[in-house]
């Protein structure tokens, strides 16, 4: 099943993985380590990201993307290093995720709290959110 919901089993697009020099790319879901307790956050969050094939840049997949017909796929670029947890928000989605690259473009805008309590005050303190 995890083959499946990671496109692995997907034969034309492996094909094409295959081709472009990406079938030993990890898909993202492989690199994360979440703390216990945030796996359904960081899932529903992450979504269809979660299959996304990880590439050093998007140079080398790009110039062979005119050749995926009829395919879905997506790339996350992994040159940027992970930010330290002291850099990370406190209260933010990606905190309670290690992965060897920076995910804040993709769970740094998604804040958490561990009850309904503390994210009501959170809110109530958040100049994002203040009115």
């Amino acid at each position: 099943m995890q083959q499946h919901a990671m496109g692995k089993d997907n034969g034309p697009l492996q094909r094409w993985l295959e081709q472009s020099g990406l079938a030993a790319a990890p898909r993202l879901a492989e690199c994360l380590e979440v703390r216990p307790g945030w796996e359904t956050a960081v899932e529903k969050v992450l979504d269809r990201h979660l299959q996304a094939v990880c590439v050093d840049d998007f140079g080398g997949a790009v110039s062979h993307l005119e050749q995926l017909q009829g395919q879905s796929l997506a790339l996350v670029a992994t040159a940027a290093p992970a930010q330290s947890a002291a850099a990370r928000s406190a209260s933010s989605l990606a905190e309670q995720v290690t992965s060897p690259w920076a995910l804040e473009g993709l769970l740094g805008s998604v804040y958490c709290a561990p009850d309904l309590a503390a994210a009501e005050a959170w809110r109530k303190n958040s100049p994002a959110t203040s009115r």
